[in-house]
């Protein structure tokens, strides 16, 4: 989950929760829960810890279930890795939406591919849309995050920059050298 889906416990808890009522209705049992809290699907599998010890974990017959296709990951080719060290082991993937059966049948693969390519695509517009909605709000001088050196917060409204006069002063004794 994303590092707000963490702090406010709902990604990850509506998640397990999403598996679990699969989990029963297959017939599955939980072996174990590994989290990636505050770790995107679109962070590269290093990051990954909680999946990553899953995947050293999985063996033959094991069911490794993720709420969607997304939470497997953003990047078609970094499902494709991780489906192929679930399938190596002999374990297969499943998702608690019910689009996702992990079997080598042409069709779903060809519907994994399409839909990690949504995946994908969706988390492209949405990097984009973030992108320009942050530019307006600098342009318009209010806080978009961590402040760039040389600015702070202004702690009146909590919005708008202002420059730091500390900062500043460091700034044109670097820029000066």
């Amino acid at each position: 989950s994303s590092r707000h889906q963490a702090a406010s416990g709902l990604g990850i808890a509506s998640q397990i929760t999403a598996m679990r009522k699969f989990a029963d209705a297959e017939g599955l049992v939980e072996a174990g829960v590994y989290r990636d809290e505050g770790v995107g699907g679109a962070e590269p599998l290093h990051k990954r810890h909680g999946l990553l010890t899953a995947l050293r974990e999985v063996k033959k017959g094991d069911v490794v279930l993720f709420a969607d296709r997304s939470r497997i990951g953003r990047h078609p080719l970094v499902v494709m890795s991780i489906e192929s060290e679930v399938f190596k082991s002999g374990g297969v993937i499943l998702t608690a939406d019910g689009l996702s059966r992990s079997t080598d049948a042409p069709e779903q693969v060809l519907i994994r591919r399409l839909i990690d390519s949504v995946n994908e695509f969706q988390r492209g517009i949405l990097k984009a849309k973030t992108s320009m909605a942050l530019k307006e709000l600098k342009k318009s001088g209010l806080s978009t995050g961590n402040p760039p050196f040389g600015y702070q917060v202004c702690p009146v409204d909590g919005k708008t920059l202002r420059k730091s006069d500390r900062e500043q002063k460091m700034l044109k004794t670097v820029l000066n050298r």
